[in-house]
């Protein structure tokens, strides 16, 4: 992760709890399983979760509420195209 979008989400994440109230989580190292079959994980800029999950690893869609994806000239295809898909 570069620096910038390291510190674009560490500066996010207090707003984003503040915010969604207690009964969210908001974190920048948490993996989103989007499916079983193909295994497909994500690991999303930011991502605000429901608070009484942290224990289920990695989360799962139903207990997001936000994802924040920082697009990057390297990664912009990715970012835009193939991961909105999913």
């Amino acid at each position: 992760m570069s620096r910038v979008k390291s510190a674009v989400g560490s500066w996010r994440l207090r707003p984003l709890e503040a915010a969604a109230g207690p009964d969210w989580n908001a974190d920048t190292d948490c993996d989103v399983r989007l499916q079983d079959v193909p295994l497909t994980n994500r690991r999303p800029d930011v991502v605000v979760y429901r608070a009484d999950t942290i224990d289920i690893t990695p989360t799962r869609p139903e207990h997001v509420l936000l994802v924040v994806e920082v697009v990057s000239p390297g990664s912009e295809t990715t970012d835009r195209i193939v991961k909105t898909d999913q």
